[in-house]
């Protein structure tokens, strides 16, 4: 399956089209790197895909993109977190004043 995606990815590339490489950029961070758990290609695949959508005006992309890099930043954030538990580390925090964790506030 990891052929099949470098292939795609290939084809995508050379095809010198951004639309087309921005969205598979986003499809395949989105729906199969994050199943085979290769967390770096989700990160890189997306930030290709955010900047060529920022470069030529592509919102959908770019939408796809930055859940995929949304994605990736919860996982880091998760793993830190066990790897404090685990460490035996102090993981307390405060919460913000409106009484809801920002989850982005963890990365």
């Amino acid at each position: 399956a990891q052929e099949k995606a470098e292939m795609v990815l290939r084809f995508a590339t050379e095809c010198n089209h951004p639309p087309t490489l921005g969205y598979v950029l986003a499809i395949l961070s989105n729906d199969y790197f994050p199943y085979i758990g290769d967390l770096q290609m989700v990160e890189d695949c997306a930030q290709k895909a955010y900047q060529l959508a920022n470069r030529h005006g592509l919102g959908h992309i770019k939408a796809m993109a930055s859940r995929a890099m949304k994605w990736a930043s919860n996982v880091h954030s998760h793993f830190r977190l066990l790897e404090a538990i685990k460490n035996d580390e102090d993981i307390s925090f405060s919460m913000p004043a409106g009484g809801e964790l920002d989850v982005g506030m963890l990365s």
